[in-house]
């Protein structure tokens, strides 16, 4: 058994949606050394923040299965017409490389797409009270954050959901997973929310609950080879970071988001697993060689 430290550690999960399978295999690796308990602060958007549910909910071999049976009919099935002709000319003129800095236009293509929502979202909804454990939630003795996008206010929200109704998180958790064009807004409180990770103006890799929550690890997932462009969080100097990321890109946004085949979501669970163990050795040494109280197995 290890003897707790008195580090601070946060683990953030970025969105992905079917690139999400790589951070249970990241959690995989996490329970393999014995650091889960050490990890007081959660926070994710989009299909990260349904991770961090589940990282809060500690059952590890439900969240594989829940990954491993899941299919895009569980969510709602895009029509490849719909995806023609809506999304990917959104993507494609978003995604040009020599428009990735140009903010004028990037935010004049987003607001005139935004206002789509093509798909209903009940079986999201669904999904996620089906795998909500209100009393694991409202007992984690740490943080658990829910990245949102406010539409009125055009940034993103940090909702801690610890202590919250069922019925809140199922609401913030929808929100947070609710992807512009794909779902339609969800309104809770007067406030209208989206994705927590919109290009440019949210926050994929949401760091700063962690930041804000004073920690002196953090351990960022993000689901893409290239790491978050979008993010823009500071990180004081105090704090040591790790980033976990795929070092072979292979998804793409529409075709990655989306794929949710059960062969390329256990191939995902398995890359997380091998290279998330690669970062975190780093991670449970430098505990060990910094912390007062050491890592003692008795």
């Amino acid at each position: 058994m290890y003897k707790r430290n008195n580090l601070k550690i946060g683990l953030v999960f970025s969105g992905g949606g079917a690139k999400g399978a790589y951070e249970i295999g990241v959690w995989k690796a996490i329970r393999k050394l014995k650091l889960e308990e050490y990890i007081t602060v959660v926070s994710g958007t989009s299909v990260g923040a349904l991770n961090c549910v589940l990282f809060v909910n500690k059952d590890l071999s439900k969240a594989e299965k829940l990954w491993r049976n899941i299919t895009i009919e569980n969510i709602s099935k895009p029509t490849s017409e719909f995806l023609n002709s809506n999304i990917l000319p959104f993507v494609e003129k978003l995604m040009l490389p020599q428009l990735r800095t140009t903010k004028k236009y990037i935010k004049s293509v987003i607001q005139k797409y935004i206002s789509f929502g093509m798909i209903s979202q009940i079986e999201l909804k669904n999904l996620i009270e089906a795998n909500i454990n209100i009393k694991a939630i409202n007992s984690f003795k740490g943080a658990c954050y829910v990245c949102v996008f406010n539409v009125k206010k055009n940034r993103p929200e940090y909702i801690k959901i610890n202590q919250l109704t069922k019925e809140k998180i199922i609401l913030y958790l929808t929100a947070s997973t609710a992807m512009p064009l794909v779902f339609d807004k969800v309104v809770i409180e007067g406030n209208e929310y989206y994705d927590g990770g919109i290009p440019y103006f949210g926050a994929n890799t949401p760091i700063a609950p962690a930041v804000e929550e004073n920690c002196d690890i953090i351990v960022s997932v993000i689901t893409n080879q290239w790491g978050d462009f979008w993010g823009k969080e500071n990180v004081p100097l105090n704090t040591k970071m790790w980033r976990i990321a795929p070092k072979e890109d292979q998804w793409g946004f529409i075709e990655g988001t989306f794929d949710f085949n059960s062969k390329n979501i256990r191939k995902r669970i398995s890359q997380g697993y091998k290279e998330g163990l690669v970062v975190l050795e780093e991670v449970k040494q430098y505990i060990e060689n910094t912390s007062p109280n050491k890592l003692i197995v008795n």
